[in-house]
């Protein structure tokens, strides 16, 4: 399990993230990039637990899973993707509201 800062993350799921042609950026530093920036938080449906924040890594639209544990605090990381068509429009609605 890696860690930095206030996250955590799987070791084995950043390497394939990694190996991704379509990602290919560490967890954390998606997290940084889009946390640090204009971004969209909410709660998927069907994922308890699980939070999405959508925001801007280098220039591209991504969405990031991740689930806030409290004790002691920290943001865990899961995976990164490039944002859907409906996710670019929860980031559109939000940011302009």
């Amino acid at each position: 399990m890696g860690e930095s800062g206030d996250y955590s993350w799987n070791d084995e799921k950043n390497a394939l993230l990694l190996a991704n042609p379509e990602r290919g950026r560490n967890i954390f530093e998606v997290a940084d990039a889009i946390f640090d920036g204009l971004h969209v938080e909410y709660t998927h449906p069907d994922y308890d637990g699980q939070s999405r924040a959508i925001g801007f890594c280098d220039g591209r639209l991504l969405t990031l899973a991740y689930e806030l544990i409290s004790d002691p605090f920290e943001i865990h990381l899961i995976t990164y993707w490039p944002a859907s068509r409906e996710e670019g429009r929860i980031f559109e609605k939000g940011i302009n509201t």
